[in-house]
């Protein structure tokens, strides 16, 4: 959703009951609405900005403090450049802050981390 969420506007202009459908089904349902547009942030470098949303999403009960270990030496430092609280947990983060984390790892240019 993230990805998406860079690229497009999402609304859910119209919702369904089960009984909309034959057979009905034993969820609700809704019709998604995209409308895209240029890129809502700026990447700064997207090899490391999927990395970053790979280990984040793959570890996303665990703090912001615990994510950046698992990113390597340097990430932690990277967090704490951005002002991100480091207690917060994965998916409490806005793409700008996102976008944000990224670029300060790319600028801290850590290959060997990313």
């Amino acid at each position: 959703s993230l990805y998406l969420q860079i690229h497009a506007r999402i609304t859910t202009p119209l919702r369904l009951p089960p009984g909309a459908f034959s057979p009905p089904p034993k969820v609700h349902s809704a019709i998604s609405r995209l409308a895209f547009h240029p890129p809502s942030v700026q990447i700064a470098d997207q090899d490391v900005f999927d990395r970053l949303v790979r280990t984040m999403f793959s570890l996303r009960r665990k703090t912001l403090s615990n994510v950046m270990k698992a990113l390597g030496p340097g990430a932690g430092e990277a967090l704490a450049a951005t002002g991100i609280d480091p207690m917060r947990r994965p998916e409490t983060l806005t793409l700008d802050e996102l976008a944000g984390l990224t670029r300060e790892l790319a600028r801290r240019n850590r290959p060997a981390v990313l």
